[in-house]
C-alpha cells in the first residue's frame, strides 16, 4: 500500500475553518471540552492494544478502516475534528504511519497556538495596564478634588478669621467708648467738685464779710468807748478846772473873808476844815471814779482787745482758709484745664485712631472679603470644573475599563475556543 500524504498547515487551517462554519459560533458559556472515552481510538489505549473495559479476546479496530469510522462517529459525535477519512487519503495506513502523521500535525499546529497564546497574554497585559492607568487617573482626580475641597475649607476658615477680627474690632471700639464715658464721668465729678469749692469760697467770703462787719462794729464800739472816755476825761478836767476856779474863788473869798471877817476866824477855820474835807472827799470820789472808770476802761479795752484778737485770728484763719481754698481752686482749675486738655487730646487721638483703625479695618475687611469671595468663587468654579472633569474621567475610565474587561473576556473566550478547538490535536500529538 502506498503511504498517505501529510497535511500541511494551510490544509489544517482550512479544515478548522470548515468545521467552525459547520458548527457555528460557540456560545457565551461553552461546555467543557469533550472527553475521550476509553473505547475511542484516541483514548488512553494505544493502537493494537485491548481496551481496559472491552471483553477479553477483542482487539482494537484497524486505523483507517470503515469500522474505525463507524466507532468514531458512534462514540464521539461532537468531536472537534472531522473523521480521518476527511483529512487523509482513503487508503488505509498502519499505526506507525498514523503516529508519525499525528506528531507532524501537532508540531505544525503548536506554532499558531503559541502565537495566539502570546497575543492573548499581550492583550490581557495591555488591558490590565490600561485598568491600572485608569485607576491611577481616578486616584489623582480624587486627590485633586480633595485638594480643592481643602482650599475651599481654608477659604472658609479665612472668612471665619476675618469675622473674628471684625468682632474683636467692635469689642475694642466698645472698650474705647466705655473709656470715653468713664472720662466724661470723671470730668463731671471734677466739675461738681469745682462747683462745691466755689460754693465754699462764697460761704467763706460771706463769713469773712461778716467777720469784717463784726470787726467794724467792735471798732465802732471801741471808738464809742474811747469817745465816752474822752468825754468823761473832759468832764473830769472841766470839773477839775471848776474846782480850781472854785478854789481860786474860795481863796479870794478866804482872803476877802480873812481881810474882811477876821472875827469869823473860827467859822472860817471850821469852814476851811469842811472845805478840806469836802475837797478830800471830792478828790477821793474823783479818784475812786477815775479808778473805777480806768478799771472799767481797762477791762473793756482788754475785752475788746481779746475780741479783736479773736476776730483777727478768725479773720486770719478765714483768710488762710480762703487762700488755701483759692490755691486749691486754682490747682483744681489748672488740673481741670490740664485734664480737659489731656481728655480732648486723648479723645481726639482716640477718635483719629478709631477712624484710622475703622478705615483700615474696613478696607482690609473689604479687600479680604472681596478676595475671599473671589477665591471662594474661583475655588467653587474650579471645584465644579474639577468635579465635572473628574466625573467625565471616571465615566470614561469606567467605560474604558468595561471595554477592556469586555475585550479581556472576549480574548479569554477566544483563547478558550482555540484551546477547545486544539484539544484533539494535542491529544493526537500525545498519541
Amino acid at each position: 500500500m502506498s503511504r498517505p500524504a501529510l497535511m500541511t498547515k494551510m490544509d489544517l487551517k482550512a479544515a478548522i475553518a470548515a468545521w467552525v462554519a459547520e458548527r457555528g459560533p460557540p456560545q457565551s458559556s461553552p461546555a467543557s471540552p469533550p472527553r475521550l472515552t476509553s473505547g475511542s481510538p484516541l483514548g488512553p489505549t494505544s493502537v493494537g492494544r485491548t481496551p481496559r473495559n472491552s471483553p477479553p479476546g477483542s482487539a482494537a479496530p484497524a486505523v483507517g478502516t470503515a469500522a474505525y469510522q463507524r466507532q468514531l462517529s458512534a462514540s464521539d459525535p461532537g468531536a472537534l475534528i472531522p473523521a480521518p477519512q476527511s483529512l487523509f487519503s482513503p487508503v488505509p495506513a498502519s499505526a506507525a504511519t498514523l503516529r508519525v502523521e499525528a506528531a507532524a500535525l501537532s508540531a505544525s499546529s503548536s506554532e499558531p497556538l503559541r502565537a495566539a497564546g502570546s497575543a492573548l497574554s499581550a492583550l490581557i497585559a495591555q488591558a490590565t495596564a490600561a485598568a491600572h492607568d485608569h485607576e491611577r487617573a481616578l486616584t489623582a482626580t480624587s486627590e485633586a478634588a480633595l485638594g480643592w475641597q481643602g482650599r475651599a475649607m481654608s477659604a472658609e476658615s479665612e472668612a471665619v478669621a476675618l469675622t473674628t477680627a471684625q468682632r474683636a474690632l467692635h469689642a475694642e471700639l466698645a472698650a474705647s467708648e466705655r473709656e470715653k464715658n468713664a472720662a466724661r464721668s470723671r470730668v463731671e465729678v471734677l466739675e461738681q467738685r469745682v462747683i462745691s469749692l466755689e460754693h465754699e469760697r462764697a460761704v467763706q467770703a460771706l463769713r469773712e464779710r461778716e467777720a469784717e462787719g463784726r470787726a467794724l462794729e467792735l471798732q465802732a464800739q471801741i471808738a464809742a468807748k474811747a469817745t465816752e472816755l474822752r468825754s468823761s476825761q473832759q468832764a473830769h478836767m472841766h470839773e477839775h478846772q471848776q474846782r480850781i476856779a472854785s478854789e481860786e474863788e474860795l481863796s479870794r473869798a478866804r482872803a476877802h473873808a480873812h481881810a474882811q471877817l477876821e472875827s469869823q476866824a473860827h467859822e472860817q477855820v471850821q469852814f476851811r476844815r469842811q472845805l478840806d474835807e469836802e475837797r478830800e472827799a471830792s478828790a477821793q470820789a474823783v479818784r475812786e471814779a477815775n479808778a473805777r472808770f480806768q478799771a472799767e476802761l481797762d477791762m473793756t479795752r482788754q475785752e475788746l482787745t481779746r475780741q479783736l484778737n479773736d476776730e483777727r485770728a478768725s479773720v486770719a484763719q478765714l483768710r488762710n482758709e480762703l487762700r488755701a481754698a483759692r490755691l486749691d481752686l486754682e490747682s483744681t482749675r489748672n488740673l481741670r484745664a490740664r485734664e480737659r486738655a489731656e481728655y480732648d487730646a486723648a479723645a481726639q487721638h482716640a477718635a483719629e485712631l478709631q477712624r484710622a483703625a475703622v478705615a483700615r479695618m474696613e478696607s482690609k475687611m473689604a479687600a479680604a472679603a472681596s478676595q475671599a469671595a473671589l477665591q471662594l468663587e474661583r475655588a467653587r468654579k474650579e471645584l465644579a470644573d474639577e468635579r465635572a472633569l473628574t466625573q467625565e474621567i471616571v465615566t470614561e475610565a469606567k467605560q474604558e475599563a468595561a471595554a477592556a474587561m469586555a475585550q479581556t473576556l472576549e480574548a479569554r473566550e477566544d483563547a478558550l475556543r482555540w484551546q477547545r478547538a486544539m484539544t484533539p490535536n494535542s491529544t493526537i500529538s500525545g498519541l
